[in-house]
């Protein structure tokens, strides 16, 4: 045993003197070179780890990264399906004569920083370099399109400059990316949905040739503080700045025909700077805007500043939209009652989270919230909130308690203590079981000033289980105590 110690400590000991840095990654024998396109080829130099694609036309498009995906790319799998390790491209060059850069082609490529792209590539192709590792890359001066998901999740992408021929981009083509600023040209028409959601922008000014945002473009950018929208935009999609949480204005140089719901929900929006005058907001931009409630959310304190003068918005929210925390019944204690009301901000419909706040955002009155009955506590709508709220809550009468039992010849006699305030009479239940499901009986005593009563026509000899409650008359409804402590008794013969 000694032995076997000894020669494990020598080879953990002999492991730890060598740095982490002195493991040495061999390239795979099956990223050579090779054919990804009709006439596109590819050539892999061991030892600058830098990947050519030269020839004519365009690559092939590839499945995605799953294991069972058909036609994986040279690039992420090898012959044998096994997945290439992510680290062995270091630099992409695009030749002269490539004209299209395949779909899933370096996709999750992390050891990819550098891409140098000739300027006959014209399209590259969706998720091309999802989760890839680029720093630095060079676009086509002639690129035209760029697929769905293209550079999402480029963790170390921070700016890209994109070229003036680029006319069309996909769904979430930049989602979750670093980049932090980027200019979009003039030749986009639109920004499609979940663009740049997730990503590190801190500004985007969306120029004159954008007529549509899309849905979710911008949602989850927590760093974007500067937004210019163009003149033609003719529509902003549904939660298309969602949960912008450094958001505080936004400039619009354009009149709106479309707001979808919940477009500046979860955003601090305090100043919305707008080309047009005053009614001219009121014309053309308040109807889509301030009509959808779900697009309202975080600019109920806004200031539309117009050409002419300003707009302060104290966007009322309707109280009678909120859920309201049920009401617990009461007893009776011979003074007005009232309790707790729990007011729920309801997050998608309200500026405010969590709970709303008694004497901030609402206010309460009672009625008939001191004898046994039915309360009526109404809740008005205060500050940016109006309307009311009705509910109910019981008042019960107080209860009484059983002093003894006496048993008697087959039945037995309860003594309990009188309880006159606010109570009409008591009910008396005995049960052959603690649980009260067994030969349960239910008598009512209707006079109030009663203090005992005897039950006869029992079975001898036989236990049973006793408890007393009060009950208070009100109108055709009778308001009942809770059960008071059990009592037990065996009846004689």
């Amino acid at each position: 045993m000694k032995k076997l110690l000894s020669f494990c400590l020598s080879i953990i000991m002999l492991i730890s003197a060598f740095p982490a840095y002195a493991y040495v990654f061999i390239p795979s024998e099956d990223l050579t070179n090779g054919k990804c396109g009709e006439n596109v080829f590819y050539d892999f130099n061991k030892e600058t780890w830098v990947l050519s694609l030269s020839g004519s036309g365009a690559m092939f498009d590839y499945g995605g990264s799953r294991e069972d995906c058909v036609n994986p790319s040279p690039f992420f799998r090898d012959k044998n399906g096994n997945e290439i390790n992510n680290s062995l491209i270091k630099k992409l060059i695009v030749e002269d004569g490539i004209t299209h850069i395949g779909s899933n082609a370096f996709i999750s490529r992390l050891g990819l920083k550098d891409v140098e792209m000739a300027d006959s590539v014209l399209s590259i192709g969706q998720n091309a370099f999802s989760n890839a590792g680029i720093n630095n890359i060079k676009l086509s001066n002639n690129l035209i399109s760029i697929g769905s998901g293209a550079f999402s999740s480029t963790y170390a992408l921070e700016s890209i400059e994109l070229p003036k021929s680029l006319r069309n981009i996909g769904n979430g083509v930049f989602s979750s990316s670093s980049i932090t600023e980027i200019e979009i040209p003039e030749s986009v028409c639109e920004i499609p949905n979940s663009a740049f959601r997730g990503s590190l922008l801190k500004k985007i000014s969306v120029p004159n040739s954008v007529y549509s945002v899309g849905a979710s473009a911008f949602s989850l950018c927590e760093d974007l503080s500067q937004v210019v929208l163009g003149k033609n935009v003719q529509s902003i999609g549904s939660g298309a700045f969602r949960e912008c949480e450094s958001l505080f204005s936004i400039s619009i140089e354009s009149n709106f025909v479309y707001i979808g719901d919940n477009a500046f929900a979860e955003t601090p929006m305090r100043d919305i700077y707008f080309s047009g005058t005053k009614a001219a907001w009121y014309e053309d931009i308040s109807k889509s805007l301030w009509n959808v409630e779900e697009s309202r959310k975080g600019l109920e304190s806004t200031i539309i500043h117009c050409s002419d003068s300003d707009i302060k918005y104290t966007k009322k929210y309707s109280i009678e939209d909120r859920y309201v925390e049920p009401l617990n019944d009461m007893v009776y204690t011979g003074k007005a009652l009232t309790q707790k009301i729990l007011v729920h901000a309801n997050t998608y419909y309200s500026p405010d989270s969590g709970w709303l706040k008694e004497g901030v955002h609402f206010s309460t009155t009672y009625k008939n919230n001191t004898k046994v009955g039915t309360a009526t506590v109404t809740i008005k709508g205060k500050g940016k909130y109006e309307g009311t709220i009705t509910k109910t809550f019981k008042i019960n009468p107080k209860g009484t308690s059983i002093k003894e039992v006496f048993a008697d010849k087959k039945g037995f006699t309860a003594v309990w203590k009188k309880q006159q305030s606010q109570t009409s009479g008591y009910q008396i239940q005995y049960a052959s079981n603690a649980y009260f499901t067994q030969n349960k009986k239910t008598v009512t005593i209707s006079d109030n000033k009663k203090t005992q009563k005897s039950i006869k026509k029992l079975s001898a000899k036989k236990k049973y289980y006793v408890r007393i409650r009060t009950y208070k008359l009100v109108g055709s409804k009778k308001y009942y105590s809770s059960w008071s402590k059990v009592k037990t008794v065996t009846t004689k013969k």
